[in-house]
């Protein structure tokens, strides 16, 4: 029998990745319950149970009274204490309620204490030991989007946010997330020159909260899976990508490995001061999506800057550009791929009426450049251009680049949104498309949506980080700005949220969600993890001290209700905030735990 030492080494790494996990969060636990019980010492109060996790007791053991022990729902824990409950409570000095107010409020707060000071300590360490962070460089940008329009580029380094430095690419997205959209300034450098540059920030559906557009950066060094098509090709780990089919390799360059065909992509990549050239083909991967092969024209105009946002300019948002010296233009790769020139005819359709347009000097210099294409939100008469995938359902039913589709599954189509929300509807089963031909002639044919495989290349670009290490008084001074940054984040977060500014479904995360996360900070080191433990720890803090019933923050509000009027909550008054907090508690855990499944599986 034949081991496979490399798949036994990365089984291996996953199981001591998980331990780690594992071990990690239970630690940020356990450091909360400790603070409860070491006040509950400290002051005089008998503790009969300290557990981690909740339910059933599976193992411990008992010391000096005290039942230490781990329970069968890994969520958690809790610290049980002598006469804690109203009604039970006998007098004892060492019950809970017989403490003083100031006592009880000592004992309450003593989770969220050690969770801060848990994350003071932890951040100066892992700052002087050198945290791998995501650099907050921006990777593609989104053609029309925010950072487009404000003329950010692929390789900008952001230095700060309003104001706000940041270490991080995470701390980028938090910042404008977060921050005044009609009030951000991005400070970047570029060329070894600072900026200042104002961004409006859009709303994004797909994150579930405002952002610039901005992909996350890579330094191009690729990862090739073992026997995967790169691979095959020669290609290997820690090669530095510089081609893709000629063109510098990009963000935009990277797009063209969607329409791949079987012969392949010519990439070239740097190794050991040597360019070496690899055809990679393309093999069907994992996962597979059902298709027509129907394809948009995504050429109408969303978005201008630089010059032809001027009042003059022979162009505006709305139009559509068929054609740039007789090449068809049908997505915005087709006009990034026009070579340069001083002298442009744009054959454009504006309101249903072709024209053309004669383009000089700098109109003609920054057609590809600051003219931004995609598709249109716009209704139009006389049906919907298409392109068709060659070797496709669409293909094989007769479709072809000449037709325009008026109507699919009976419903009339006025939009490219309309055509795909109806094939969506579909959900693979065949549909009925109409169409009108190029010389105006009707026609329908039924196409049944084919199981398309997605292409791998058995490569992927590496992440662009940067070891952020600081000397320990300095480390110090990173740690408490990282711990002003989380409690300032934390506080924008609610607020957003309860102003539905933000996204709980895509923002909110339960204990599938944090470990998931962990497990992808335990791959990139200890020190990695321990940074982004002490984050959690901060985090705990900060949850626990909202007044919410079962949470520390709803007890030290009693407490002060108690302090003021001289006398204990009404006992009913307690019960019922404890039912009303458990359902609350409950249904968060159910939501934010659907919320996690629901991102993995997508």
């Amino acid at each position: 029998m034949s081991v496979d030492l490399m798949s036994l080494g990365v089984s291996l790494e996953a199981i001591g990745n998980s331990l780690l996990v594992a071990f990690g969060i239970g630690l940020v636990v356990f450091v909360h319950e400790l603070g409860h019980f070491l006040c509950a010492r400290f002051v005089g109060v008998h503790v009969e149970v300290f557990s981690l996790g909740f339910g059933p007791r599976l193992f411990g053991f008992v010391r000096n009274g005290i039942d230490y022990r781990f329970s069968a729902v890994p969520v958690g824990g809790y610290v049980k204490m002598a006469g804690d409950v109203p009604g039970e409570c006998t007098g004892h000095p060492e019950e809970l309620l017989s403490r003083s107010v100031g006592e009880r409020a000592l004992i309450f707060s003593g989770g969220v204490i050690m969770n801060v000071i848990f994350g003071l300590i932890a951040f100066p360490i892992v700052f002087s030991a050198g945290v791998p962070m995501l650099e907050p460089r921006l990777g593609g940008v989104n053609p029309g989007g925010p950072a487009w329009k404000a003329g950010l580029a692929e390789g900008d380094l952001v230095r700060s946010v309003n104001g706000h430095d940041v270490l991080s690419f995470e701390d980028l997205a938090l910042e404008v997330a977060l921050g005044d959209p009609n009030r951000t300034i991005v400070r970047i450098e570029r060329n070894g020159q600072e900026l200042d540059v104002p961004v409006v920030p859009e709303y994004n559906d797909a994150y579930g909260h405002p952002s610039m557009q901005a992909s996350q950066p890579t330094n191009y060094r690729i990862r090739v899976a073992p026997e995967g098509p790169a691979a095959q090709a020669g290609l290997k780990d820690g090669d530095r990508l510089v081609t893709i089919d000629g063109k510098p390799a990009s963000a935009e360059s990277q797009r063209r490995l969607e329409s791949v065909d079987d012969s392949g992509v010519v990439l070239e990549v740097e190794r050991d001061g040597r360019t070496i050239a690899a055809t990679v083909v393309p093999r069907a991967g994992d996962g597979s999506r059902y298709l027509l092969g129907l394809m948009a024209h995504a050429n109408a105009v969303v978005a201008v800057r630089g010059p032809f946002k001027r009042v003059d300019a022979p162009i505006a948002v709305g139009d559509v550009i068929e054609r740039v010296d007789g090449t068809p233009i049908r997505s915005d790769l087709d006009l990034l791929a026009l070579p340069a020139r001083s002298n442009r005819l744009v054959r454009v359709v504006r309101e249903g009426t072709a024209f053309e347009v004669p383009m000089l000097a700098e109109f003609a210099a920054a057609l590809s450049s600051d003219v931004a294409i995609g598709l249109s939100t716009r209704s139009v008469d006389g049906g919907i251009p298409i392109r068709v995938s060659p070797r496709s359902a669409a293909a094989e039913a007769g479709l072809t680049d000449s037709d325009r589709v008026v109507a699919i599954g009976g419903k009339s189509i006025g939009r490219w949104a309309d055509l795909l929300d109806a094939m969506q509807d579909s959900e693979g089963a065949a549909v009925r498309v109409e169409v009108i031909a190029a010389d105006g002639t009707s026609r329908a044919v039924s196409i049944s949506p084919r199981l398309e495989p997605i292409r791998d290349f058995g490569l992927e670009l590496d992440r662009s980080y940067v070891e952020r290490r600081f000397a320990p008084g300095a480390a110090f001074v990173a740690g408490l700005h990282a711990a002003r940054n989380l409690a300032r984040q934390f506080y924008l977060t609610l607020r957003k949220m309860v102003a539905r500014e933000v996204s709980t479904e895509k923002n909110l995360g339960g204990i599938v969600a944090i470990s998931a996360v962990s497990y992808h900070y335990a791959q990139r080191g200890v020190s990695t993890l321990f940074y982004f433990l002490a984050l959690l720890s901060v985090h705990l803090a900060f949850i626990n001290i909202l007044p919410i019933p079962l949470f520390d923050g709803a007890q030290l509000l009693f407490l002060a209700i108690e302090k003021i009027k001289g006398s204990p909550v009404n006992d009913r008054i307690m019960g019922y905030a404890q039912v009303v907090g458990l359902v609350f508690v409950l249904s968060l855990l159910v939501y934010v735990t659907y919320n996690d499944i629901q991102r993995l599986l997508s």
